[in-house]
């Protein structure tokens, strides 16, 4: 009777280990991970970093979320490593899953600490999405009028989403043009081509930051 005892106490534990594992697994899986959490609007340039805080909030607020709404800050909850911000905007996560650095890890944007390149949650590739962390002289150093489109991608990645007062834009001849939206350093440049090469470069005169 004991030896059946024993028996059932230790399957109500193994039971009851498995419930507190299923519904504290992401609490579990934060512990000791290296993530810290931040108040983006008041956490200070983390060490060896180059984009600000201020500059991951709007990255991921702005650029990568809806390009239209300059500046907006959407963010939920933020942490960071030693290599970039992890950043969750509301919601992100289901209601089944807490708002924690595991989350974060699994279902937050990635922001490279130095360049703002973002980092591919299927892959892990680093890539640019509409940041390039250049000034906006540099840019235009590297980018000229007749340059192939697909070269212009390779050398900056694929532009943020464009919406706004340049898109519908034609060229002389009336043949409509498609508007690539980049941000550096210093505010926004627009790149205009038609279905293979660059036709035009702009820098709009409304600082949109």
């Amino acid at each position: 009777m004991k030896r059946v005892l024993n028996k059932i106490c230790i399957l109500v534990l193994l039971i009851a280990s498995i419930m507190i594992g299923v519904f504290n697994h992401a609490h579990i899986l934060s512990i000791g991970d290296g993530l810290s959490r931040i108040k983006l609007n008041e956490a200070p340039l983390p060490e060896g970093f180059e984009i600000t805080p201020e500059m991951a909030t709007f990255i991921h607020g702005s650029i990568l979320r809806n390009a239209g709404h300059w500046g907006a800050d959407d963010v939920s909850i933020a942490f960071v490593d030693d290599e970039g911000y992890y950043i969750l905007g509301r919601g992100d996560v289901p209601d089944t899953l807490p708002y924690n650095s595991y989350t974060a890890r699994i279902l937050g944007v990635c922001i490279h600490g130095k360049d703002g390149r973002i980092r591919d949650s299927g892959s892990g590739v680093w890539e640019r999405k509409g940041y390039v962390h250049i000034s906006k002289a540099e840019l235009m150093k590297i980018i000229s009028k007749d340059m192939e489109l697909t070269r212009v991608h390779d050398l900056l990645g694929m532009p943020f989403p464009g919406g706004g007062v340049y898109d519908g834009a034609q060229s002389e001849d009336g043949e409509s043009l498609e508007a690539y939206h980049y941000w550096c350093k210093d505010g926004e440049v627009v790149i205009f081509g038609d279905r293979s090469k660059v036709v035009e470069i702009i820098e709009p005169t409304i600082l949109r930051i």
